[in-house]
């Protein structure tokens, strides 16, 4: 309904069919080449084609499916789904609909990994490679789209971004194409789809009350929306990958995963993207529900309960599988064994014994006792006190600034990476002017080195 949404919405529409048109030319090729569509026609006709048509079509469809997960470098701003659409249909696209990318790769590299691998050329660049390719752009989209996210002041884009960011995860683990690395893959899969889609209903229940969505205008809403607040806590902690929640459980076999396959520096990275995305979310934690509440939000209370009941169904989905990921695993193994990868031990607290293997049920026991304790404790010490109005000197407290904006936090890494940016721009126009080749026969001026001495053009 404004040109806003139009641009936005015109934008999707384009990236989606790019993508689809790399996907579709890859599957016209290689089914006209194989002469079947079907996935046991294309396995038993791949070893008699050459190098190069298995190449061409491999990487068209990766290219595709990459675009659809919306991976660097093809869709790293918000075209990746349009910030303007409602906030239900923002957290269906982050959590369900850009998935279906993963699944293609899965099948893509999996499924028809026998095949190619067949014909696989020496000097060629084959399935390894694109997988290789693939698996260093989620890496790198995984600390990039995180620190795009922490500069944000708009709530949705921020969960917008933090989506890319978390689909870098889930690219990692199946690009791997090993046991782990898949199961930590898909198992992100679905736990994102539960901790995500809770964090765009919180987003949308704030806007609803507070009518605005740059969280500068925002803050103290804890108070006003206590309920909302607890249902943050548990999908941000889990996007974290705070132990032991659910988000930590895949990320730690991911983790395990790369550093098996030797990969050390993107396990770096990895754990690099889970420092960045705990930093936006305390932005957003700080700039939205803690501090003074700004002007025109006096009135503001709690989300309807028919806004709250979804959120809870997904915050009960979120404990449910941080305390029991087995639930989760069981299935994924049966996935791994069709594409023809080695099973792993799965137990309902996780992943029972060898790499990749924690008890996520003992340690969320042990979470809630020292949670109980701690309580309990702090019931007992803390003491009552005298609550008196803030001295304020005499200025109106509602005039205090006892608020944190989004300029205020980070403020000094932005405006390091500002300068970055601005002195890699300087240097590559400096370098841009001293490659630009002269028209021959050019004359230019030189200043004379005398005043009285007049200077000879130089060609």
């Amino acid at each position: 309904e404004n040109a806003d949404a139009l641009r936005e919405g015109f934008k999707y529409f384009f990236f989606n069919v790019l993508g689809a048109a790399f996907l579709f030319l890859g599957v016209v090729l290689l089914v006209n080449w194989c002469g079947g569509a079907e996935f046991d026609t294309l396995r038993e006709k791949l070893p008699g084609l050459s190098s190069g048509q298995v190449t061409a079509a491999v990487f068209l469809m990766a290219s595709g499916f990459v675009m659809k997960a919306a991976q660097l470098p093809f869709r790293i701003d918000i075209q990746m789904h349009p910030a303007t659409a409602p906030t239900p249909v923002s957290g269906y696209i982050s959590s369900v609909l850009l998935k279906s990318a993963l699944f293609g790769l899965l099948k893509l590299f999996l499924v028809l990994g026998g095949g190619l691998a067949a014909v696989e050329a020496a000097s060629g660049f084959g399935q390894p490679e694109i997988m290789t390719l693939v698996l260093w752009i989620g890496g790198v989209t995984i600390v990039m789209a995180a620190t795009f996210a922490v500069f944000q002041k708009d709530i949705k884009l921020v969960l917008i971004y933090s989506t890319v960011s978390q689909l870098g995860y889930m690219v990692v683990g199946v690009a791997l194409g090993t046991s782990l690395g898949v199961a930590g893959g898909l198992l992100h899969l679905v736990n994102h789809m539960f901790f995500k889609d809770l964090l765009f209903l919180v987003a949308g229940a704030v806007i609803y009350s507070t009518h605005r969505q740059d969280m500068d205008r925002m803050g103290g809403l804890a108070v006003k929306m206590p309920i909302t607040l607890a249902f943050f806590a548990i999908g941000a902690l889990c996007v974290i990958g705070v132990p032991p929640s659910n988000g930590f459980t895949s990320k730690w076999i991911i983790y395990h995963a790369l550093m098996e396959q030797g990969q050390v520096f993107l396990a770096i990275l990895s754990l690099a993207g889970s420092v960045i995305t705990l930093a936006y979310f305390a932005k957003v934690l700080h700039t939205v529900f803690l501090g003074q509440p700004t002007k025109g939000l006096e009135e503001v209370c709690e989300a309807p309960r028919n806004m709250l009941l979804p959120m809870g169904i997904l915050a009960a989905g979120c404990i449910v599988t941080s305390v029991f990921p087995g639930l989760i695993l069981a299935p994924v193994n049966s996935v791994l064994e069709q594409c023809g990868l080695a099973s792993l031990e799965v137990a309902p607290w996780g992943i029972s014994s060898g790499k990749g293997a924690w008890n996520a049920t003992v340690a969320c026991l042990l979470f809630a006792v020292v949670i109980l304790v701690g309580h309990r404790v702090l019931t007992r010490c803390s003491v009552r006190q005298r609550v008196t109005g803030m001295h304020t000197c005499g200025v109106d407290p509602d005039d205090l600034n006892s608020r944190t904006t989004t300029r205020d936090i980070y403020t000094a890494p932005a405006d390091a990476l500002k300068e970055i940016r601005q002195g890699l721009g300087r240097m590559g126009s400096r370098l841009w002017k001293g490659m630009k080749p002269q028209p021959r026969g050019q004359w230019t001026k030189t200043t004379p080195p005398d005043e009285n001495t007049p200077g000879k053009p130089e060609i």
